[in-house]
């Protein structure tokens, strides 16, 4: 296997696993805001499950993004610069995500509320 394959191997792994954490941790939240926002079940499994898609296909677009065309006698460091430069797209696009249903789910709720009053 050459050492291009493997750093990207590498930077999946590590940009599903970073998608993974920031799932796991917004999950529970996100559901509950919404259930008690929207009040539609329906509503709540849907907003949760395009979260978890777009989390998850934000994160292999990043990584999709990233070449590893390094020589094939480039220093082991450069491989490691390479899965950094491609773990911090990776993780800026899901900040840029996270920022994203933050203000869905404002807007969200200030609709719901003033619909309530």
């Amino acid at each position: 296997m050459s050492l291009n394959l493997l750093a990207f191997a590498v930077l999946l792994i590590l940009g599903l696993g970073a998608a993974s954490l920031i799932f796991v941790l917004l999950d529970a939240n996100l559901r509950k805001i919404i259930d008690d926002a929207v009040k539609l079940p329906a509503a709540t499994a849907f907003y949760a499950r395009m979260f978890c898609i777009t989390v998850f296909l934000s994160a292999i677009a990043s990584v999709l993004k990233t070449s590893f065309t390094l020589s094939s006698d480039a220093a082991g460091m450069e491989y490691v610069w390479k899965i950094a430069e491609g773990l911090s797209t990776v993780l800026a696009n899901q900040t840029f995500l996270a920022i994203a249903f933050l203000i869905l789910v404002t807007i969200i709720v200030a609709v719901r509320k003033r619909h309530d009053q």
